[in-house]
């Protein structure tokens, strides 16, 4: 039942209270059931990276007996830690998205929803416990929020869910809207809210795409590391642009500053996917050169490590614009989405050509064919692949080994733009809870999954409604989130990248 109301953007003290008790009583609660939290300085473990925090030490004025723990390093895996245990996070990647449905000139104009990229890629699967923290219950107290819940419960022998859906419009136009999603996963709750007024950390705001280093031409894949630097694809620069954390311009550290596209081992053409390992050395996709690179960390040029430079092709050494990817530490194991020959290739370690492990035969919307794969994430607790269907407007999981795909969200083959359907979707992450976050792409939307759940929550973006207000995005092509389950997303048509805060 959905119902709306007016509220104040003032905050309520009685109603301040209330929060500032529930939250001291959930931590309490928790402390009773499970093990003692230690009022110590701040402490990490290695394993699922959580985060416990004596909030006097940080916030002066609260008690405590307030305490945050979190475990949001797992949420978003490292470049390597997709099919191995959990274990530190120290870099971040994602994907993006394409832009027409036949290969053509990509210089042309832009051609609106048409083709999508990459996606995030890894999940190592870590149960965790998650104690809300007070301050983000403060934040939003008194806002405007839209606010969707649901509500997972799972017994050795039978699963349950309940949904509710509540929208409250504030009448201050400059309050902060939030949209808030409430897990509970073995019996343990925890609330994942972003605001849904972003800012823009990548190009200019205004949407304005060009060469300079304050600017991106449709920026697809990205990347973060460990000291919160993004990594960004920029597709129409030819380039891949890192920027610090809070600069407001980015570097060039492969291709060229100029723009120019060539093939040769210090050029690229329309890069898509980015990939760090701990060293912050890269592998990406090179799609218009239909290979794979490495590039060591701060070298100036790079090594073509799977596909034929400027050739493309089906043969099991050949790509056709390639656009995602995930890399395996373990093994040095690359999977690589061959979008326009329709399948999912693997590549050993030191090997010249790959294997096929999803899709290859043609493009279609039968159990065994994929439609236009432009992102997956890797599922280590399944051994499978989340793949963003693109043209087929569904996400599916192909198990490694299988001759075929279950479905998992989007009616295959048809388009829309309810809670339930796609319209192109192209990048998938997934979190360590195995809840999906997909760019929605022609419905200029990021939509939230709880796993298992077909049913999706609009957490950044207006359904249909592209534009350059921070609440929009125009075409989104990429999605990943950080260690503090921020969300980040190439708003591609509009020349950005924008964060969405996680409160």
């Amino acid at each position: 039942m959905v119902t709306h109301r007016k509220s104040s953007n003032r905050i309520n003290p009685d109603r301040l209270q209330n929060v500032i008790q529930l939250s001291i009583h959930s931590v309490k609660n928790w402390t009773s059931h499970n093990q003692p939290l230690r009022q110590s300085k701040r402490r990490h473990r290695s394993h699922g990276g959580h985060v416990l925090q004596q909030m006097n030490n940080d916030k002066p004025g609260i008690d405590a007996q307030v305490v945050e723990f979190r475990d949001f390093s797992s949420p978003v895996h490292t470049a390597d830690s997709k099919a191995e245990s959990p274990q530190p996070v120290t870099s971040y990647s994602g994907k993006l998205a394409e832009t027409s449905l036949v290969p053509q000139d990509e210089t042309s104009t832009k051609v609106r929803r048409q083709l999508p990229h990459l996606v995030p890629r890894r999940q190592a699967r870590v149960s965790y416990f998650y104690v809300h923290d007070v301050f983000c219950n403060l934040l939003c107290v008194g806002s405007t929020s839209t606010t969707s819940s649901a509500t997972t419960s799972t017994s050795t022998s039978s699963t349950s869910t309940t949904a509710s859906s509540t929208t409250s419009t504030s009448s201050s136009s400059a309050s902060t809207t939030a949209t808030t999603t409430s897990s509970t996963t073995s019996s343990t709750s925890f609330p994942i809210t972003w605001n849904s007024t972003a800012e823009t950390i990548a190009g200019i705001a205004a949407g304005t795409a060009g060469v300079a280093a304050n600017e991106l031409y449709y920026p697809y894949g990205m990347a973060l590391d460990s000291a919160n630097s993004l990594y960004v694809a920029d597709y129409h620069n030819n380039r891949i642009q890192k920027w610090l954390s809070g600069a407001t311009h980015g570097t060039t550290i492969a291709g060229q500053s100029s723009g120019v596209a060539g093939a040769s081992s210090t050029t690229l053409t329309m890069p898509v996917a980015i990939v760090l390992d701990s060293a912050n050395n890269m592998y990406f996709t090179d799609r218009g050169n239909h290979r794979v690179m490495y590039w060591a960390n701060g070298a100036s040029s790079g090594t073509t490590i799977a596909g034929t430079t400027g050739v493309s092709g089906s043969a099991n050494n050949q790509f056709y614009m390639p656009s995602d990817l995930t890399r395996i530490a373990s093994s040095n194991t690359l999977y690589i989405a061959d979008t326009f020959n329709n399948r999912i290739m693997q590549y050993l370690s030191g090997a010249s050509s790959g294997t096929v492990v999803a899709g290859g035969n043609g493009a279609g919307n039968a159990n065994t064919q994929l439609n236009l794969p432009f992102s997956f994430a890797f599922d280590s607790s399944s051994n499978s692949f989340i793949i963003a269907n693109y043209n087929a407007h569904s996400v599916v999981r192909w198990v490694l080994g299988a001759s075929s795909w279950t479905l998992i969200a989007g009616v295959v083959g048809s388009a829309g733009s309810t809670s339930t359907k796609f319209n192109a979707p192209l990048s998938v992450v997934l979190d360590s809870m195995n809840n999906m976050i997909i760019t929605d792409t022609n419905n200029d939307r990021i939509q939230f999954f709880l796993a298992g759940q077909s049913n999706g929550t609009t957490i950044a973006g207006i359904t249909g409604s592209p534009g350059t207000a921070n609440t929009q995005l125009n075409v989104p092509y990429w999605a990943i989130i950080d260690n503090q389950y921020n969300l980040y997303v190439a708003d591609t048509f509009n020349e950005r990248v924008q964060k969405f805060h996680y409160c």
